[in-house]
């Protein structure tokens, strides 16, 4: 145990600052090959974490999936509470009556065009 504490002590040949010019730094560099090592590692990072183009639905699809997804069940809603309001007050509810309801809760297109304005 003693001995390998003593082969661990630096030696002072070791400790010495050893000087290497830029060009003898970089050469070493190119025949270690670590630059090209480094930047094979980095290319497959970016593509680990890049999506692939061709994988799943367009981001037009997923809006389209995503509001229907959020549209029917609020549609539903509105139209079972307009059904009890209107079973409340001792009406029969028409189908003029939902219709009409559906269709003003529609934007108008003058709303629209200012909300894709101010966005």
């Amino acid at each position: 145990m003693a001995s390998r504490r003593n082969a661990v002590k630096a030696s002072p040949a070791s400790s010495s600052n050893i000087v290497i010019t830029e060009e003898e730094q970089w050469r070493l560099v190119r025949e270690s090959g670590v630059l090209s090592k480094v930047k094979k590692d980095q290319d497959s990072e970016r593509s680990a974490t890049e999506e692939p183009d061709d994988d799943g639905p367009s981001a037009l699809v997923e809006e389209i999936f995503d509001a229907s997804v959020f549209i029917m069940p609020m549609t539903f809603f509105l139209v079972m509470m307009e059904i009890l309001i209107h079973r409340q007050y001792g009406k029969q509810p028409s189908f003029g009556d939902v219709a009409q309801k559906l269709l003003s809760t529609l934007p108008s297109p003058c709303c629209s065009q200012y909300v894709v304005a101010s966005i």
